[in-house]
């Protein structure tokens, strides 16, 4: 990781992780200065928005206040733990949020004492998991996802307050168990906006709501404005006040209490009223008192972190001196939790934040890949570039015990049964700079004790793939069941209700009714049509609203007006600050209301013609997004696009995605109420996610009004009874343990019906589906001459049988007709993909329409990335035999036979002895290696990047086709820009194209330096200065001992004391100059390259203190004046070339046609012996020493060039076509010679497949076996 100077960082606060600004305040009398934290600024977070209401109970309501007591202080109360400070760490939402009130809380709810460690809880366990592995701010809202889900640790467990700083995450197997048993419930918040909601919270404080002896706690968002201190004629006199608060808000605080009788004069009119309208707003509220306020606790030591805030304060509008939404949160906690299953997985990696691990189960155990999954909001691509326990500097560090509760995965197997358990670590990292391994996985059932342990141990972890290890178990367990076996209480026309109930497991139970998308990728290509580009705020977290021409169903709301935000997401509401101070897209996802196609922070450039683009049609709208991540701008293309129809379909569609793998995004839809949401795994997909869309398919339309409360009760208004609704209700226990059953609702026909495909009643790919079908008469009436008639638009199956006869049906009578519906599923349909039909029944009488759906397996592919295997330097050299390898993977649901694996690329650079290999057996989650015996086509410039394809084939239909990069010969040069303003790139990009010598550019350090010729390292100037890790060095160093070349620039590079494993190959020292002198002129050096040149140099810093020095053979080609001074050194050890500059390419200036930075770079060109893959026209580069020459007309060109060729005709010739990246995108057929001097070819501008390329600059280059000959033409 670079160790980059201040000013990096301060440019690193425009990054998503800090989207928030930041502010400093000032506490009170003693005016403590806070450091600086990242504030909230959303006035509706999306994460805030979906959390519960706490409100007072009827009985409550009834009693009204008259039984509370004027002032209450819970700090006082031996749960409450001391006070403690949070310096020097922005965690002010874990120390509020965790370390008082959840410490407080469960130990109220244990009757524990907070003075002992044992019983006071970490605040650095769920902050170091969210704070990106640099410390930065992370709201008590997102480490509440953490106590739901994996608990925490005490101080003792934990090693005290801050053990280990902002990046240890903790180690132990038995630590994370202890952890799992001090769990939240759920979370509330308290609307303090009115009266109503400051009854709640004084009555929260007294007794929680629930006659306890004693009550809670809460916590809120503030920044500090106007603080002061209580009068001397106020009950606390002398105590801190705040009067007034700022936004955006940046702090946590913690409410212990109350005291009605404190009281502050707002506006100096020497009196303390609550009955007079103080702020000339017509009205008399809580806005205007001036008696009264909370009892705050604060993670400082000063005044002990006790303070006061005013009942006004909390009622004030956010932004206009009230807190943040206007809100506090609370708590329910369990008073005891034991996980009933634990996996335990040690894992030893030296890049956490590259990794994620995911859970899952499967009842079948024949399986080898899980049939459900969980994911956790610990271990997700978090903690930064650091070892797993975050200390880099220690090789142990690496490795880390952990242990994860599993328990909901129950859900899914029969107790007393065998299952198969899965542990996945997903490894995202293109650039393979991670490594590690997982060297222990096993099963814990708390409920004996038993530990099940994988003999699959240790298993290497796959770069940039997904690592599977499984056991087999059986495990016992009391699970909760839905007792209620229909709705018969159900009466259509009437808005009734119907008890549900259940048995069995864990109780408190929470309901819920599940309204599933069905998840579906398709072949749809991105919408091209931009009618309407939408303007954004300069904000951009403010959305633009845009109203539809249609009513559009979403989760049983009919939507007319949605909201459009840059950052890749649509919204329903009015929120103008969609953004909460959190890092968690997943979050997000879940808690809000929301369709996604691609949500991160992105930005719009003009200069890259980004925008958001929104049409609108009769029956679907299109928003059509081309942004960037901010950021990243440079490293990012992102098109894609969601569009909505009127029949409640939603369709996400992905172009060209080029993105860094570091970034968090995410992609789905969701209801917002933490159950009903449709995440798009894809988005942890490995590889390229480009070219891809998918189908959201909402369930049928469910009842109007439909709800169902906490014990069960499911309650609807029923309003068409032709239609035969279904729905599913789930029931969690509080070990979340869930059943699911599904419903019809009574209707006068219900029906249910059994699927016969093959051998089984699962339905795969290929299959001839029969569907019989129970249908009942549940009315009082006779329904005649019964028909069923099933239809599909659907090209992904046909239906063969689409009409039944059932017959009369009288008063509760049933019928079974067998193959009712007959269809066939197509060879190429996606895994896991839904099929609907439609079935309309109808009878003389009255018709009924209903849906089925019914989901399909089918294999899915992964392709490896290609390994060529030569026995020399693993690139494919023009003219080279070797065997290229790939891994291919089902990871589907079904299992394939007889595939074939073709190989081929876009310009048939590659001569492959066999291009079609044969897989008899591929089973679920198989991995098979395909090995090809290839040879590069010989006249292939070195370094010349082509498209491989790997196509799957069934019976001659595709069922995948996946492309790849492959590389011919070494790229030149590799330019590594860690320059933080990158300055100097641009520059050598421009000369390079001019001289149409390959390329490519980094930002980051590549995963290995042997595909290249040469790496020009750019470090930057005076302030702005990036220093290399001492493992690059190191990786640097030993690329340059093994033939490498090396241009590294940099002011401050060369000035350390000690040179490094890598400064010390270049034979360079830095010899001190007696003060800072100033960059002028820059000369070159006689007898060498740069002879007779002489440079003017520009930099608004050309400041350095020191002179380079040449050892041993190494020579100076750029001195700073006429003297010795060099600022650039050459050395050619024999094996090995470097040039170390400490002054910028970029600063250079050209004095005339000699002293040009163009011909300074030829020769460091010629000198690091690249000059032969230079493919420029060799007027502006050499001399031609043949007899060829090529003749283009019309230059420019519309729709045909001709290009004539003269001379050499014996020879064997090649016309190659490139674009301006130097990527072959055509070679042209010669004809025969047959003895001519002229040859004269016609092109038409289109690739090797007829394709019309874009508009722009072409490089045609005539190439024999020992000359070439180029010219740029420019098709219009």
């Amino acid at each position: 990781m670079n160790k980059l100077h201040l000013s990096y960082y301060v440019l690193r606060l425009s990054i998503w992780s800090i989207v928030f600004l930041i502010c400093a305040t000032t506490f009170a009398q003693n005016r403590e200065l806070y450091w600086n934290e990242p504030s909230l600024k959303s006035i509706d977070s999306l994460l805030a928005s979906k959390i519960p209401e706490l409100k007072l109970p009827k009985e409550y309501i009834l009693r009204g206040d008259r039984d509370l007591p004027d002032k209450l202080n819970n700090a006082e109360l031996p749960f409450f733990r001391p006070t403690f400070s949070q310096n020097p760490y922005w965690n002010c939402g874990q120390s509020s949020g965790v370390g008082y009130a959840f410490c407080y809380e469960l130990n109220h709810a244990r009757e524990l004492p907070g003075n002992i460690l044992e019983n006071q809880q970490s605040v650095h366990f769920t902050w170091n998991f969210m704070n990106t592995g640099d410390g930065w701010g992370v709201s008590y809202l997102q480490s509440f996802d953490i106590l739901k889900d994996c608990g925490n640790p005490n101080l003792e467990d934990y090693g005290g307050l801050f053990n280990g700083g902002e990046k240890r995450w903790m180690t132990g197997y038995e630590l994370y168990e202890n952890a799992m048993r001090n769990r939240i419930r759920e979370v509330y918040y308290i609307d303090l906006s009115s009266e109503e909601g400051l009854s709640v919270l004084k009555n929260w404080l007294y007794d929680h709501l629930n006659g306890s002896e004693y009550g809670g706690v809460a916590n809120f968002y503030l920044q500090y404005y106007n603080s002061d201190v209580l009068p001397d004629d106020s009950d606390e006199s002398g105590q801190p006040i705040i009067v007034e608060a700022i936004a955006p808000a940046g702090h946590a605080l913690t409410i212990t209490g109350y005291n009605d009788s404190v009281r502050y004069d707002v506006n100096n009119d020497g009196r303390y009223t609550n009955n007079e309208d103080i702020n000339d707003d017509g009205i008399i509220d809580m806005k205007d008192w001036e008696i009264g306020g909370f009892r705050y606790k604060n993670s400082s030591l000063n005044n002990d972190g006790y303070g006061l805030i005013m009942y006004r304060t909390m009622a004030l509008e956010y932004g206009k001196g009230g807190i943040w939404n206007n809100q506090v949160h609370v708590i329910e906690v369990k008073e005891e939790y034991d996980p009933v299953l634990t996996m335990r997985l040690k894992i030893k990696h030296n890049s956490r934040n590259k990794i994620k691990i995911i859970a899952g189960i499967s009842q079948d155990t024949s399986l080898n890949l899980p049939q459900h999954t969980i994911d956790f909001p610990i271990f997700n691509y978090q903690g930064g570039d650091n070892y797993m326990q975050g200390f880099n500097n220690d090789e142990s560090s690496k490795t880390i015990e952990i242990s994860l509760d599993v328990t909901p995965l129950l859900s899914y197997i029969e107790s007393g049964t065998d299952a198969k358990y899965f542990i996945q670590v997903v490894e995202k990292d293109n650039l393979n700079t991670g490594n590690g391994e997982i060297m222990y996985f096993s099963i814990v059932n708390f409920d004996n004790q038993s530990e099940s342990i994988s003999d699959e141990i240790p298993k290497i972890i796959e770069n940039n793939s997904v690592t599977t290890l499984s056991l087999v178990s059986r495990i016992s367990f009391e699970k909760v069941e839905i007792a209620t076996n229909d709705l018969s209480a159900i009466i259509p026309g009437e808005y009734s209700s119907c008890q549900i109930t259940a048995q069995g497991g864990n109780p408190p139970y929470s309901w819920e009714v599940i309204q599933p998308y069905n998840l579906n990728q398709i072949s749809l290509n991105l919408p091209q049509s931009h009618q309407n580009q939408l303007t954004f705020e300069e904000e951009p977290l403010f959305g633009v609203p845009v109203e539809l021409s249609f009513p559009f169903p979403f989760y049983n709301d009919t939507i007319n007006s949605i909201i459009v935000y840059v950052d890749g997401f649509i919204m329903f509401n009015d929120n103008p600050f969609p953004y909460p101070y959190f890092i968690g897209e997943e979050s997000m996802l879940k808690n809000n209301k929301i369709i996604a196609p691609y949500t991160s922070k992105l930005v719009l450039k003009e200069e890259n013609n980004d925008g958001v683009w929104f049409n609108n049609y009769e029956d679907h709208a299109e928003i059509i997004w081309k942004a960037s991540v901010e950021s990243y701008e440079n490293e990012t293309e992102l098109n894609f696009a969601v569009k909505l129809y009127s029949d409640g379909r939603i369709e996400t569609h992905y172009g060209e995605m080029t993105y860094p793998e570091r970034i968090m995004w995410s992609s789905g839809i969701s209801n917002g109420d933490q159950i009903n949401y449709t995440r798009n795994s894809f988005f942890h997909q490995i590889g390229n996610v480009s070219n891809i869309a998918f189908e959201y398919r909402p369930p049928q339309v469910l009842p109007t009004s439909i709800e169902i409360d906490n014990s069960g009760l499911l309650s609807m208004y029923l309003p068409d009874d032709s239609k035969i609704y279904e729905i599913e209700v789930q029931v969690k226990d509080d070990n979340s343990i869930t059943d699911r059953k599904r419903y019809q609702i009574p209707s006068e026909l219900i029906f249910d019906y059994d699927i016969y495909a093959g051998s089984d009643n699962s339905i795969n790919y290929y299959d001839t589906v029969s569907v019989g079908f129970y249908v009942k008469n549940i009315s009082a009436e006779t329904y005649h001459n019964i028909e069923m008639d099933f239809s599909s638009d659907d090209h992904n199956f046909s239906i063969l049988k689409d009409h039944s006869s059932v017959g009369t049906l009288d008063p509760q009578q049933s019928a079974y007709i067998d193959s009712a519906l007959i269809l066939t599923v197509w060879p190429g349909i996606p895994d896991q993909y839904s099929i609907k039909v439609s079935n309309i029944l109808s009878s003389d009488e009255k018709d009924w329409i209903s849906d089925i759906v019914m989901n399909v397996d089918a294999p899915k592919f992964r392709i490896s990335e290609i390994v060529i295997q030569d026995d020399q330097n693993g690139v494919l050299d023009p003219g080279e035999e070797a065997d290229l390898k790939f891994l291919i993977s089902n990871y589907g649901h079904a299992e394939i036979n007889d595939i074939q694996i073709v190989l081929y690329d876009n310009i048939n650079a590659l001569e492959i002895e066999n291009e079609t290999l044969i897989i008899d057996h591929l089973g679920v989650g198989d991995t098979i290696q395909a090995f090809y015996q290839i040879k590069a086509n010989k006249h292939i410039p070195t370094g010349t990047e082509i498209d491989v394809f790997i196509e799957v084939l069934l019976d001659d239909y595709v069922l995948s086709t996946n492309h790849r990069k492959l590389l011919i010969g070494k790229i030149p040069i590799l330019i590594l820009d860690l320059d933080p303003k990158h300055l100097s790139s641009p520059v050598i990009e421009n000369l390079l194209d001019s001289l149409q010598l390959k390329y490519t550019t980094r930002n980051q350090y590549p995963s290995e330096y042997d595909g290249f010729m040469s790496v020009f390292i750019c470090l930057g100037g005076l302030f702005s200065n990036a220093d290399l890790s001492v493992i690059e060095e190191n990786r640097l160093a030993a690329y340059l001992q093994n033939g490498g070349k090396i241009y590294m620039e940099g002011r401050v590079a060369w000035s350390q004391e000690e040179m490094s494993s890598l400064q010390v190959l270049f034979n360079i020292e830095a010899e001190n100059a007696p003060y800072y002198f100033e960059y002028d002129s820059i000369y070159g050096v006689d007898n060498q390259f740069t002879h007779q040149m002489k440079f003017g140099y520009y930099n608004d810093k050309p400041y350095n203190n020191y002179y380079l020095q040449p050892i041993g053979t190494a020579f100076p080609i750029l001195n700073s004046g006429q003297t010795d001074s060099a600022c650039a050194i050459a050395y050619n050890h024999g094996d090995y070339k470097t040039i170390g500059s400490s002054i910028e390419i970029n600063n250079l200036v050209d004095i005339d046609s000699i002293s040009t930075v163009r011909n300074y770079f030829l020769g460091i060109i010629e000198f690091f012996d690249l000059s032969s893959y230079l493919y420029a026209d060799i007027s502006e580069t050499q001399k031609s020493h043949t007899h060829l020459d090529l003749i283009a007309y019309p230059n420019p060109f519309d729709n045909n060039l001709f290009l004539q060729i003269k001379g050499d005709v014996n020879r064997e010739k090649r016309l190659l076509i490139y674009n301006l990246y130097g990527n072959l995108v055509n070679q042209l057929k010669l004809p025969e010679d047959n003895g001519n001097t002229n040859i004269t070819v016609c092109w038409d501008g289109t690739d090797n497949k007829g394709k019309k390329l874009p508009k722009g600059f072409y490089i045609v280059k005539l190439v024999t076996e020992s000359s070439s000959v180029s010219k740029k033409v420019l098709q219009r």
